[in-house]
């Protein structure tokens, strides 16, 4: 829909329209409506409101110049539609991701490190989900975009997937991947602390964390995938994009992506600079040291528990002969 805003030249609304009709994959253009101050005119697309013949068309009408006025200025011209309300809306979200995408992923780094105390894990967090959530557009893609599942789930293929969804998906699934990151490597740290190996903190803080995470991952994928049932095309696309992301980060990412990279990158995963070191003593956001488990010896005095919480070697029980 294109409105003119203002009183043109008849001859000049004439050349308009015979330009607003040249225009690559125009369809046919007539007046509406016209008053002494407005004039609506109608284009006809190529195609759906999302194609990109159709975003070709709205970028080219709003390129056009207007017709001249009776004064002489050319007329302002005002371009909408459902068509130019989805070129807009994806123009805003281009304009704004990677403002977005900074914000989130400084966010993420500084509350990991206040959390963990630890340099080097957010970073690897934030590179593990970027891989995670590659995979998962690139399965919404191959499943919506390239319509390879459109007869099994039951829609439309168009080519094309809103962008609002994809920023939808990645956003949520972000979120949810740092909540089990977390969950993980706060296990991992408190083991840490109390003086295992970089080995055998991953093997316990997995062996700890492990079923907390997969049974809040399924909880989650049934839902999800119930909402990927419904008709609703961007319903589906969400619920079912998500379910792979949880699937893909429960699984393969913080089952075993994790933990082999804790294990590889050793004790250099704990690296921080003294200054941030302190910094982290002062504002840091973990719990703090895990207290050590204590006994009682045979002559009454408590253990120091070093022994107790770090080493889990198998002890034979000696007795005395006759």
């Amino acid at each position: 829909d294109v409105v003119l805003d203002g009183a043109p030249e008849p001859a000049a609304l004439d050349g308009y329209l015979a330009g607003l009709g040249a225009l690559p994959d125009a369809g046919p253009v007539r007046v509406v409506a016209a008053t002494d101050r407005l004039t609506s005119v109608a284009v006809t697309a190529p195609g759906a409101v999302d194609a990109p013949a159709t975003r070709d068309l709205v970028r080219a009408v709003r390129a056009l110049e207007g017709p001249a006025g009776t004064d002489g200025a050319p007329v302002e011209v005002l371009v909408g539609g459902a068509a130019a309300a989805n070129v807009d809306s994806t123009d805003a979200i281009a304009s704004a991701l990677p403002w977005a995408l900074l914000v989130i992923a400084g966010a993420t780094a500084v509350l990991l490190f206040l959390a963990l105390g630890s340099l080097v894990l957010p970073v690897k967090a934030i590179a593990l989900n970027v891989l995670s959530l590659g995979a998962t557009f690139g399965a919404v893609w191959w499943a919506f975009g390239d319509a390879h599942l459109a007869g099994a789930l039951g829609f439309t293929a168009t080519g094309r997937i809103d962008p609002s969804n994809l920023v939808l998906i990645g956003v949520i699934a972000f979120g949810l991947a740092m909540d089990y990151e977390l969950f993980l490597l706060s296990r991992v740290r408190e083991e840490h602390l109390r003086g295992r190996s970089a080995d055998d903190a991953v093997v316990v803080g997995l062996e700890r964390t492990g079923r907390t995470i997969t049974s809040a991952a399924l909880l989650l994928v049934v839902v999800l995938v119930a909402m990927g049932t419904s008709g609703v095309a961007f319903l589906k696309v969400i619920g079912l994009g998500l379910a792979f992301a949880v699937l893909v980060d429960a699984t393969l990412v913080r089952a075993l992506l994790v933990p082999a990279t804790v294990r590889l990158l050793g004790r250099s995963v704990w690296w921080l600079p003294a200054p941030l070191a302190r910094l982290h003593a002062r504002a840091g956001l973990s719990e703090g040291e895990a207290p050590a488990e204590r006994g009682t010896g045979a002559g009454g005095g408590a253990d120091t528990g070093a022994d107790v919480a770090t080493d889990d070697r198998p002890r034979e029980l000696v007795g005395t002969g006759a």
